[in-house]
């Protein structure tokens, strides 16, 4: 482990956290959250088998893509500010395919509204590998994840993607390449706050409950160009 990643990573915040512990609650994170944006990429591969019916149905009844839009931005709020109460079981389950449901027909809708379903489903494709690659990482190692031990996985899998949607589908070269460059940048980013953000930030001396905590790491993602300003900013003073 290098300083960087040793100055990102170094701290134990619980009580009684230990590596294996972190690594056990990552894999299960990754695992979930492959999950959602499997699900959201699936929706999409049914909005192409039946598009004569689906896409008139989406335009149709747009007015359902404001409620689920919205029960979105509540229940993220929810989890933000009720996660305490919320990562008992059954609760979290409810709450996690509830927003599993609600993102799977809001990617589709996405996809449909703005005539451009391959993007959002190579969106989506390539979070679903990189997850899957990062959660291979986890069930390999025995130290904690880092951004250097994360880069061959992070590569491969976005490559992975790239060479897929470049071979079946049709999209443009600068679009694809955009997407890749963005999965790669994600990629990082997502071992960061998975890693420190997401894991570590509680006020109890519980361990993160990573049903919830697959939910929270969509907070970070809304917040990575507040993140980003901030660190260049600091570096900039430094």
């Amino acid at each position: 482990m290098n300083e960087i990643d040793a100055g990102i990573f170094d701290q134990a915040k619980f009580f009684g956290e230990t590596t294996s512990t972190k690594i056990h609650l990552l894999r299960k994170l990754y695992l979930l959250f492959f999950i959602q944006f499997a699900c959201a990429a699936e929706n999409l591969h049914i909005s192409y088998l039946y598009d004569d019916d689906y896409v008139p149905w989406i335009f149709q009844h747009e007015e359902v893509f404001v409620v689920t839009a919205v029960g979105q931005i509540v229940l993220l709020f929810c989890v933000i500010f009720f996660r305490d109460s919320l990562r008992t079981s059954p609760i979290n389950w409810i709450i996690y395919v509830i927003w599993t449901t609600l993102l799977g027909y809001n990617m589709g809708y996405l996809g449909v509204w703005y005539d451009d379903r391959g993007a959002i489903l190579m969106i989506c494709a390539t979070v679903c590998l990189i997850s899957l690659a990062l959660l291979v990482y986890a069930l390999t190692t025995k130290y904690d994840l880092t951004l250097t031990g994360g880069t061959l996985f992070i590569l491969a899998s976005t490559m992975l993607s790239y060479e897929i949607f470049i071979i079946s589908t049709d999209l443009p070269f600068g679009e694809m390449v955009s997407i890749a460059v963005a999965g790669i940048i994600f990629g990082y980013y997502y071992i960061y706050t998975t890693q420190n953000i997401v894991i570590r930030q509680t006020f109890n001396i519980e361990l993160e409950d990573p049903v919830i905590a697959s939910i929270l790491v969509h907070r970070e993602i809304i917040l990575f160009p507040v993140r980003l300003f901030q660190f260049v900013r600091k570096a900039l003073r430094e």
